[in-house]
């Protein structure tokens, strides 16, 4: 299950970063696809301290992938 995903019910709870890329990986992800919609973000920026826990693997005007940092 190596695969992008998108659920906002993962966002709940969250204090930071770390917390997330954990939370993904106990589900056995490897990647986070994040949809530039305003409907879905996430409750922290997407700034140098999220990207110690996600490296960006593409972008466009609609989406990012970020792979999860170990």
């Amino acid at each position: 299950r190596d695969l992008p995903i998108v659920r906002p019910d993962l966002f709940g709870g969250l204090r930071d970063p770390g917390e997330l890329n954990g939370r993904l990986r106990r589900l056995g992800m490897g990647y986070l696809l994040l949809p530039r919609e305003k409907t879905l973000s996430l409750p922290f920026p997407e700034d140098a301290a999220f990207e110690r826990w996600f490296e960006p693997v593409y972008a466009d005007p609609n989406a990012s992938v970020y792979r999860l940092r170990n």
